[in-house]
């Protein structure tokens, strides 16, 4: 295993989905894509998948009549403008595509035919699932982030942890990379645990925590949001999107997108309303029977019929 040295996407990112700078993402990718052009002449995949649109129009390249290419899509399309038609183009040669909320739907229907379109839920590991609903008593809550720790997703939840460790009522464990890392480092009452990707020891840090603040979408929770549910930890969604161009724009979070009974979406620009939440549960304890209903919710909506719809397309799409 080795890996190819490149660029902070987290920094680079923020310049990068931004036009007129969107060509940047080819040359980011031009590494993976002759990486990619390597495999398939050695490996002869029947099925190509594509990580994104850039990486999807490289891989398009290597599509055969006998090879089809699928776009995994989690990104948005909103700041591409003029060009939308060209990509409409170079992306008529995927045979199917997937989407993880119906916003995602709608906003890459844009540029490829809807009828390609599957809607895929985010899904939490099995691992996760089998993590014990019990917890260690401690003096103080954990709340745990996991995620790019940037200002865009991290930047209320650590101003708000901070402000309750130096009330004595809660930690904060942050897992990830970022602009924000060193604050986390500094902050008493705050670890910064950095970027881990072994699901078995996320599971781990997950079994440990109390609560998960998780980013969010305007119809869907992040990947750690689901993961921390299945692991039986109630989550805290701020209501201003984790997509920058959504959050300047002024779209906000529905209130009612995380039910009551497995967590809060709070108001983005008002710390207290999330600082009361978790004063609350620190108070109180967090009951059994809400961590049961959290894994129970993920079960329903981040559980294994999700794996199953990408199963499916791959298995349709080799057949």
């Amino acid at each position: 295993m080795f890996a190819l040295p490149s660029v902070d996407y987290a920094k680079a990112g923020l310049v990068m989905s931004r036009r007129p700078w969107w060509f940047l993402n080819v040359i980011y990718y031009f590494p993976l894509a002759v990486l990619a052009f390597v495999a398939s002449l050695v490996t002869h995949p029947t099925v190509l998948v594509g990580n994104g649109i850039v990486s999807a129009i490289i891989l398009r390249a290597l599509k055969t009549r006998k090879r089809r290419l699928i776009l995994v899509y989690h990104g948005y399309s909103g700041h591409v403008g003029r060009i939308r038609r060209i990509l409409h183009i170079l992306l008529s040669g995927c045979d199917a595509a997937t989407a993880n909320s119906t916003t995602s739907v709608e906003d890459l229907s844009r540029i490829i035919d809807p009828r390609k379109i599957v809607l895929v839920p985010h899904s939490a590991d099995v691992v996760f699932f089998q993590s014990p609903l019990d917890r260690p008593i401690r003096e103080r809550i954990v709340v745990l982030f996991v995620g790019r720790l940037v200002d865009e997703k991290f930047a209320q939840c650590l101003r708000v942890c901070r402000a309750l460790a130096s009330e004595g009522v809660a930690e904060l464990w942050a897992v990830g990379d970022g602009s924000l890392a060193k604050q986390v480092e500094d902050a008493p009452g705050c670890a910064w645990l950095g970027y881990i990707s072994e699901r078995e020891r996320l599971a781990e840090i997950y079994a440990k925590a109390d609560i998960v603040w998780a980013p969010a979408d305007v119809t869907y929770i992040s990947l750690p949001g689901a993961e921390a549910l299945a692991s039986g930890c109630p989550v805290i969604v701020s209501d201003i999107p984790a997509v920058e161009a959504k959050a300047r724009a002024g779209v906000r979070i529905p209130r009612d997108l995380v039910p009551a009974d497995v967590g809060k979406v709070v108001d983005g620009e008002d710390d207290e309303e999330a600082a009361t939440f978790i004063r609350a549960l620190a108070n109180g304890g967090i009951p059994p029977g809400m961590r049961a209903a959290c894994r129970r919710y993920a079960n329903e909506h981040h559980g294994p019929m999700t794996i199953r719809l990408v199963t499916d397309l791959l298995f349709e799409s080799s057949s």
